[in-house]
């Protein structure tokens, strides 16, 4: 008698903690339904991905999973391309990034995620070019870096990364000099006075 209220107890707890799973998916799939039509593309996904975690083969939860990673990748595409067409070079690179992170082979992501590190490597390169031509050298060693960061070898940002460090170094000698030399000729003209 005891080993059948057992198995009866047992039968019972399975029960409960079946439906409370079911409860639980369903609520999840809800929540994720919910987020969709609001446009919360990306928190929608979330809740699918969770929902597939409690029951992998819910085809309902895979069904609105694919629907969800499409519609957020069509809304990180295309602020992708605005950001590109403004050239935020990394608002780009992000959105781009986000895209391919949720569908890996979407469209032409990768290619433009491509394009848009050249362009934002080539932009601070020729930023960089022009403070060393005017010898602002921590804004170009600043920029040559930052080009380095989007795209590593790019041109030959090495080389001038070590050609602007020399030339910061030879002009912070020559104007010790100069602060030397003004302080002589300050002395001069004090004992003239």
């Amino acid at each position: 008698m005891l080993t059948k209220s057992v198995s009866i107890i047992a039968l019972a707890l399975l029960l409960v903690l079946t439906f409370t799973s079911c409860d639980k998916h369903r609520s999840v799939i809800n929540e994720g339904k919910k987020q969709f039509e609001a446009g919360q593309y990306d928190d929608a996904a979330v809740s699918f991905e969770a929902a597939l975690q409690m029951k992998p083969e819910s085809p309902e939860a895979q069904t609105w999973l694919k629907k969800a990673k499409e519609k957020a990748c069509e809304l990180h595409y295309g602020k992708a391309l605005q950001a590109e067409r403004n050239q935020e070079w990394t608002r780009a690179a992000s959105e781009h990034t986000r895209v391919l992170e949720l569908i890996p082979d979407y469209q032409d992501a990768s290619e433009r995620l491509g394009t848009v590190q050249s362009a934002a490597a080539l932009s601070y390169y020729q930023k960089a070019v022009g403070y060393q031509k005017t010898g602002k050298w921590d804004n170009a060693l600043r920029d040559f870096e930052e080009a380095l960061r989007w795209v590593d070898d790019f041109k030959d940002t090495h080389q001038n990364i070590q050609e602007t460090k020399q030339a910061a170094g030879n002009s912070s000698h020559g104007a010790g000099e100069a602060r030397a030399n003004a302080g002589i000729f300050e002395e001069m003209l004090a004992i003239c006075a």
